[in-house]
């Protein structure tokens, strides 16, 4: 693929795959750990699978579609490389017209949750789409290693709290597949649907439950570094009790913490 800016390039991708016939089903196609963990997670909940691809756009799991390479992240296949100024959200914007691609919100519409596993790169560009969901919050939860940093600040709070002790093996790379096939197995082990809040809380309750690797004991900090780390909490959860902040502080963050420390700390917060 030749450089240029990022209309050429799209315009010369696009009529590439106008001419191409497609051969496998989209779910078939990719073969990453973390889509693997997708997949089984979609199989344990009779969900049906959607794929946010680099260079096809929105693609149902079903749908035939040729076999290409390219990226939006960083690596060999990564479109960024041949594109001068490359905004993510532009090369969607492009790509989301071509042969493949379906509407994500028309395929969603009627959807009473959608769960969304990301990394950095794939939540910036699909940011528009991520945008659009921030309306409906209580029907969203996203998995990804980070994720409340790089998403709408309406779907923060859509960002399953899940953290390294949810599996002994793993990597980064894998952390929002491996997330979203934890969340799958808790929720079929639930009788009745549970809300947003509700699920949160069952995998916090899970984590704690879990082995941190790696972490022998609780460190002492400062109050400013414990701020940091509530801050977030409270902004998501202004109601949050503080006995809930300091099982968190402890369980999650391997910090020493006392429940009037906590208390004191949280109230300033508010304050």
């Amino acid at each position: 693929m030749p450089i240029g800016h990022i209309d050429e390039i799209a315009e010369r991708w696009l009529i590439s795959l106008s001419g191409t016939e497609p051969g496998i089903a989209a779910a078939d196609l990719y073969t990453g750990r973390s889509f693997k963990y997708a997949k089984e997670a979609a199989a344990c909940l009779s969900a049906d699978l959607g794929i946010l691809s680099a260079g096809l756009g929105y693609v149902d799991g079903a749908r035939a579609i040729p076999s290409y390479n390219l990226a939006v992240g960083p690596g060999p296949a990564s479109i960024a490389q041949h594109v001068h100024d490359f905004d993510p959200r532009r090369w969607w914007d492009r790509i989301a017209s071509g042969r493949y691609s379906s509407d994500p919100l028309a395929a969603i519409e009627h959807r009473p949750i959608i769960l969304l596993a990301l990394t950095k790169d794939y939540a910036r560009m699909a940011g528009r789409l991520l945008d659009s969901l921030a309306a409906r919050p209580d029907g969203v939860r996203v998995f990804g290693a980070g994720a409340a940093s790089y998403v709408p600040g309406a779907l923060v709070r859509c960002v399953m709290p899940y953290d390294q002790r949810m599996s002994p093996r793993g990597t980064r790379g894998d952390f929002a597949g491996r997330a979203l096939l934890a969340h799958a197995r808790l929720l079929t082990k639930r009788p009745s649907p549970l809300c947003l809040e509700q699920e949160r809380e069952e995998v916090v309750i899970a984590m704690a439950r879990g082995k941190a690797p790696d972490i022998a004991a609780r460190t002492k900090t400062s109050d400013a570094a414990i701020a940091r780390e509530i801050k977030p909490w409270l902004q998501v959860e202004p109601r949050i009790s503080r006995t809930r902040l300091v099982r968190r502080l402890r369980d999650q963050c391997g910090i020493a913490c006392s429940d009037a420390r906590a208390a004191r700390i949280a109230e300033a917060l508010i304050a």
